[in-house]
């Protein structure tokens, strides 16, 4: 389908999001951040915005969340220096 025409400056606002945020995780890289931090961080965003779902509209979590969860911890006991 197509985006209505109202939404168009949320798409921009979320694309100016995007990129800034892909400039920060690769700048916090360059600027000397571990590689676990830094996957942490962004692995756990999902999470936090599910709990931020949860807090606002009550909308609790599917099994797909669940699973994508999984999948996070999973790519953190990865790249943990153990």
């Amino acid at each position: 389908g197509t985006i209505p025409h109202d939404w168009y400056g949320s798409v921009v606002v979320l694309g100016i999001v995007g990129v800034m945020a892909g400039l920060f995780f690769f700048g916090s890289y360059a600027r000397g951040g571990t590689l676990a931090m830094v996957t942490t961080v962004t692995v756990l965003l999902p999470v936090f915005a599910a709990v931020i779902d949860l807090a606002i509209a009550g909308n609790w979590p599917t099994m797909r969340h669940v699973i994508a969860w999984a999948l996070a911890a999973t790519a953190v006991f990865l790249v943990m220096d153990i």
